[in-house]
Formats: structure tokens, C-alpha cells, sequence
């Protein structure tokens, strides 16, 4: 029993240890997003861009290091790469995970279709752009079903577009 109380009386004290100034906690938390998690970076973002009175052309942003989408950029986000990709026979619907990129603003999903059964080997010979956001992970459909879809990714940016991903075929029966 001792020694749980002192191991908790311990994790007090680092407790309070740890409670330091504001600049000291926010420049752990800017280290932690930028070496660690992209995602979190770019939630970060769009939540200072929302309480911050100037919003994304605040220069707090700049003197934190929270650089805005809108800076101009002047490398184009890398190639595409499908990350991740499901189809649920059940609803028709699709999920794809393209790359993080850091130099992205918007990644865009684009599909072609044909009547299945498709060619072997098939290829659309005109895409469509099925979505664009600001996040890279995509859910969806439901897809016609009769149709064979091919979808491919690309990411975007203020100096261009980065290379397409590659394809992806799903026969929807």
C-alpha cells in the first residue's frame, strides 16, 4: 500500500512538475504534431483558423509556425499512392486512403466506368472527378451496380498537381 501511495504521490508531483508556462507547453505541442502526426498538424489548422480573430491571415499563425494552405507553395505535392482501398459488397460503397502529403491542400478522386462484364486489362478513356476535399481518406457510392470502376487520386496544390495514384478496378455485380 506504500508504495502505491508514493508511486501516486509521485505521479503528483510530475503532475505538477509538468505544468509549465504557456509558451513552454506550446512549443512541446507544435515539436509533437510536427515530428509526429500531420493529421493533427493540419486539425490544429483549421481549429486556429476558426477561434483566431483574423482567421487564416492571422499573423499569430505566422509567429507559431502554423503556416497558411493559402502560402504560396513552390513544389507540387508528390506522386499519388492508394494507401488503403475497400469495397462493401453489402452497400455498394467504397473507401479509399490516398498518401499524407504535407504539401497537399486537396487530394481529388477521380473514376472512370464501363458495362461489366470489362475487358481485361481495361482502362478508362475518359476520367471524372468523383470528389475533392481537404482530408485523403474517402468513403464512397453506392456505386451502380452493373458497372466495372476504375479510380485513381491526385493531390493538389497552390503551385499544381502531383502525379496520379495508381488504379484501382472494382466490378460492382
Amino acid at each position: 500500500m506504500f508504495g502505491l501511495r508514493e508511486h501516486y504521490s509521485g505521479g503528483v508531483a510530475k503532475g505538477e512538475e509538468n505544468r509549465r508556462t504557456p509558451a513552454d507547453s506550446y512549443q512541446e505541442l507544435k515539436k509533437a504534431i510536427i515530428e509526429k502526426s500531420i493529421p493533427a498538424l493540419r486539425s490544429c489548422r483549421k481549429y486556429l483558423y476558426a477561434v483566431l480573430p483574423d482567421g487564416r491571415e492571422d499573423k499569430l499563425l505566422y509567429e507559431w509556425g502554423f503556416n497558411p494552405y493559402d502560402e504560396i507553395v513552390h513544389h507540387k505535392p508528390n506522386d499519388q499512392k492508394l494507401s488503403e482501398t475497400a469495397y462493401d459488397k453489402t452497400t455498394d460503397k467504397i473507401k479509399i486512403r490516398l498518401e499524407e502529403d504535407v504539401l497537399a491542400s486537396e487530394y481529388i478522386i477521380e473514376f472512370g466506368k464501363t458495362q461489366s462484364p470489362a475487358p481485361e486489362n481495361w482502362k478508362p478513356a475518359e476520367w471524372e472527378v468523383m470528389k475533392t476535399q481537404d482530408e485523403p481518406f474517402f468513403e464512397l457510392g453506392p456505386l451502380t451496380e452493373g458497372f466495372t470502376y476504375a479510380f485513381r487520386g491526385r493531390a493538389k496544390n497552390s503551385a499544381g498537381y502531383g502525379g496520379y495514384s495508381e488504379i484501382w478496378v472494382v466490378e460492382v455485380v
